[in-house]
């Protein structure tokens, strides 16, 4: 599957309903945003259950809540550089 198909999940965007419908018919080999996701999930979950690994962001707490000896810590940075990184962000937007 090309990259440039499944981008958009990884962006946290979604195709229309119409757009499902028609790449559905229109591709040999179509995969829904949920069969994305799922498989996303299962490679995340596969690899946290070998253990030593490091998994960060992809909702990793989510996934791998109920694996027993796993650690979960969550970084965050201070304020100011995320109001700042924010804005940044929100003019860029505003200005395309």
């Amino acid at each position: 599957m090309k990259e440039s198909r499944i981008k958009h999940v990884f962006e946290g965007k979604t195709k229309s309903m119409i757009d499902s419908i028609i790449l559905s018919s229109a591709e040999r080999y179509y995969k829904s945003d949920t069969v994305i996701k799922k498989k996303m999930i299962g490679i995340v979950r596969s690899f946290a259950e070998k253990g030593q690994k490091v998994v960060i962001g992809l909702g990793s707490t989510i996934i791998c809540r109920d694996i027993k000896k796993s650690l979960h810590i969550r970084l965050q940075a201070p304020i100011g550089w995320r109001v700042e990184k924010l804005l940044r962000k929100r003019v860029k937007a505003f200005l395309k």
